[in-house]
């Protein structure tokens, strides 16, 4: 027997005006797992192909990715954005009932770094929202500024090269896709 991290998934009631209603959530968990020798050696190969394809994949992109950097003409641009990240807002001083309920508010922060071969210096870039909206459509407002500032102080780019490690559901998708076709033309 060993030690294995487990996906599954959990059911639970969650009451609302006296009613009950069952949920089903998605719950890592570290469980006990039994089997031969043969199993736990093939599920080790297994993921050590599924890895080696992982670091294969990542020395590739960095490779390209600082290609790219290097190489960019005079017109182009990149920027390697990170996705949305929420925070909680704290006071420094708060009485007891500030704990509960929902009188912490919360922040997004939109991260880059703004790549311009005509300029040597990597810009970091930041935005800040009290919208905690993470679609496609949220997203292309926290760029706004950016593409705004891009313009104004660059105005020779016509090419932007667009990074991301985000999931698909954040970048990589067709209405995001959409937005970077039409809005930035």
């Amino acid at each position: 027997s060993w030690w294995q991290w487990v996906t599954k998934k959990e059911q639970h009631d969650k009451k609302k005006d006296d009613c009950s209603e069952v949920h089903v959530t998605q719950i890592t968990v570290k469980e006990k797992v039994s089997g031969t020798l043969y199993d736990l050696v093939t599920q080790f190969q297994d993921r050590i192909r599924s890895m080696k394809l992982h670091v294969f994949n990542i020395r590739r992109q960095y490779r390209i990715y600082r290609d790219l950097r290097d190489k960019m003409s005079e017109t182009e641009c990149m920027i390697h954005i990170d996705f949305a990240e929420n925070y909680l807002g704290k006071y420094s001083s708060e009485i007891q009932s500030v704990h509960f309920g929902g009188s912490h508010k919360q922040v997004t922060l939109h991260t880059g770094v703004l790549y311009v071969s005509s300029d040597p210096t990597p810009k970091p870039c930041c935005t800040i929202s009290d919208s905690t909206d993470h679609s496609p459509y949220a997203k292309w407002s926290y760029l706004q500024p950016v593409w705004e500032n891009l313009k104004s102080n660059f105005p020779q780019v016509k090419v932007i090269h667009v990074f991301s490690d985000s999931p698909s559901t954040q970048y990589r998708q067709k209405k995001m896709f959409f937005l970077f076709s039409t809005q930035l033309y």
